[in-house]
């Protein structure tokens, strides 16, 4: 079969074994980053030269704030995903698992940092978390 696109809402985010729910999320972006040793010398004959000695990545996740009207009850996920930002110290990092619609999985390690709760009048309350990943992910 060949491969085709896949819509961004198919993809599933759990922290320490715990999903979001569906209803969770709204957007999410995967960045990478990289940084790189300058190694120019007088032999590098006026051209930039450089080696890359660390990467990193970044998984932001972004939704509408959900909680249970009558019993106050928050999305299991999103609870998880905030009592991590809550942690310092070794226990600040959790095992998180993307997981694609076709089910190819990309689990890590992360620490996390809460976004902004807010919203207008007429607009629901935003939720968002900010991971940032230590160490390799693993593909499977």
């Amino acid at each position: 079969m060949a491969a085709t696109e896949i819509l961004a809402r198919g993809w599933t985010f759990s922290c320490n074994g715990t999903a979001v729910g569906p209803d969770g999320i709204k957007s999410f972006k995967i960045s990478h980053t990289k940084k790189d040793a300058d190694i120019t010398s007088f032999g590098s004959q006026g051209r930039e030269e450089h080696i890359p000695v660390t990467r990193g990545t970044t998984v932001t996740l972004e939704g509408n704030y959900l909680e249970d009207a009558t019993t106050g009850a928050r999305d299991a996920g999103q609870a998880a995903f905030d009592a991590l930002a809550e942690k310092v110290g070794a226990e600040g990092l959790e095992t998180i698992v993307i997981t694609s619609p076709g089910g190819n999985t990309y689990t890590f390690t992360a620490s996390a940092k809460k976004a902004d709760i807010g919203g207008g009048n007429d607009d629901p309350t935003s939720w968002g978390v900010e991971l940032t990943v230590s160490g390799t992910v693993v593909e499977g």
